[in-house]
């Protein structure tokens, strides 16, 4: 599992600061995720990672995909000619093909989650763009068990949860704390395209 930030950057994303240094322009900090939540905008230029300097887009993806998800990072930037920090706490990188894991991990009602950005790029776009990640904080349902009780009410992999109960939950840790602590008959909180809740 690799950390991500959950910014897109052109591949001329390399800039220089008003002293001279350089970093990596933010292209975009993606609705509901770490940057974004954490402040950062467009056309932020990161100049640090936990104090270690960014001066080009492979030092930043590997300070970063080299933490865990969950990790909380102070991240220094420069906006408007004025130097910022923020602590970010890292989400998750979506990775391509087979997984090995020595733990499975464990489903609620037939309902794996995990991290929102849990997604392919593609989808991360389009889930932003349209609303489908609440700014505020939101899980991704990455498999559903057929037959469950959460398939047949019709929850199906790709939807985004933003609340158990009365609970936000932003983490795959933060919706398990929620559904161990609910009663034996839970409301779960989607999004929709246009953002708006669906209980």
């Amino acid at each position: 599992e690799y950390g991500l930030l959950g910014i897109s950057f052109s591949v001329s994303a390399r800039s220089k600061t008003t002293d001279g240094r350089y970093g990596i322009a933010v292209q975009q900090a993606y609705a509901g995720g770490p940057a974004g939540r954490a402040g950062l905008r467009s056309r932020d230029i990161i100049t640090d990672v936990a104090g270690e300097p960014t001066p080009n887009a492979d030092r930043l993806q590997l300070l970063v995909g080299q933490q865990p998800p969950g990790k909380s990072l102070q991240v220094s930037f420069e906006r408007d000619g004025v130097q910022r920090t923020a602590d970010v706490s890292l989400s998750k990188h979506y990775t391509l093909g087979q997984k090995i894991v020595t733990t499975p991990a464990p489903r609620w009602r037939g309902i794996l989650v995990d991290y929102a950005t849990a997604v392919s790029q593609t989808d991360l776009e389009r889930a932003s763009r349209e609303g489908l990640i609440d700014p505020q904080g939101c899980v991704v349902v990455a498999d559903v068990t057929p037959d469950s009780v959460s398939w047949e009410q019709g929850v199906r992999p790709g939807m985004f949860i933003s609340h158990v109960g009365g609970d936000r939950v932003s983490t795959p840790a933060e919706f398990w704390t929620a559904v161990e602590q609910a009663d034996a008959s839970v409301k779960v909180r989607f999004t929709q395209t246009l953002g708006e809740p669906n209980e």
